[in-house]
């Protein structure tokens, strides 16, 4: 919604410069999207068929799993984006956990999922 919000202002002129930099923002937002999207589900499958391969037949055993998974995959994208040259090693500790806290409260809850749909219909032993 911001987006078309911004795509629907005026743009700014600054000290008689023409700035379009809402634009493309949201032009940047619409094209990266999908790749983001198409990226995040490859990532999923393949997450969800490692489990499968590896015997995860468990509730228990599948969720400490896809937790491995997700810390593994949240501390490094959260090394990427913290920056400790700019703000200091703790910011960039704190910056690394935010993202590895998010990631589970975001993958356990899919792991559940995941582990009764594709034990839809067998015993849950």
């Amino acid at each position: 919604m911001l987006g078309f919000y911004e795509a629907a202002q005026e743009p700014a002129i600054i000290e008689g410069t023409f700035d379009d930099a809402p634009i493309r923002a949201f032009g940047l937002m619409l094209v990266g999207f999908p790749i983001i999207y198409v990226t995040l589900a490859v990532l999923s499958a393949v997450c969800g068929l490692s489990l499968l391969a590896l015997g995860m037949r468990s509730l228990r055993r599948s969720l400490l799993a896809a937790s491995m998974f997700a810390v593994a995959i949240s501390a490094g994208g959260g090394t990427f984006l913290a920056d400790p040259g700019s703000f200091g090693t703790r910011d960039a500790a704190l910056t690394v956990l935010a993202v590895v806290a998010i990631d589970l409260m975001c993958a356990l809850p899919g792991a559940v999922t995941w582990w009764f749909v594709a034990h839809r219909g067998r015993s849950s032993s």
